[in-house]
């Protein structure tokens, strides 16, 4: 993807369609990720955390080259486990997607 690309897919995942857009974390090694295997897009990104909740790992699916989203689902067993924002999302050969966070979640 060309830079700038990640605004356009991001504006294309509109409120209402599972998450606010302005509660995600952005900045340093913390911003939303894109992975992609042919027409299938995965972007993944972590919710700003508030005393509401938050700090969840979140991830919207295309499967038609990004001309529409699913809703965004938590990706995170456990509310708020992925409240430090690292992570990082892969496409595999098979077409199957993964992501690995920091879990900061007690025992």
């Amino acid at each position: 993807m060309a830079p700038g690309d990640l605004q356009e897919v991001l504006s294309a995942i509109k409120p209402g369609e599972g998450s606010e857009i302005r509660d995600l974390l952005v900045g340093a090694r913390r911003g939303p990720r894109i992975a992609a295997a042919g027409k299938s897009i995965v972007v993944a990104a972590v919710s700003r955390r508030t005393k509401d909740g938050g700090g969840d790992l979140l991830a919207w699916r295309s499967a038609d080259a990004g001309a529409t989203w699913s809703q965004a689902v938590r990706v995170s067993d456990v509310p708020g486990c992925a409240q430090e924002g690292l992570f990082d999302l892969a496409a595999l050969g098979d077409g199957r997607f993964v992501a690995i966070w920091l879990d900061v979640r007690e025992k």
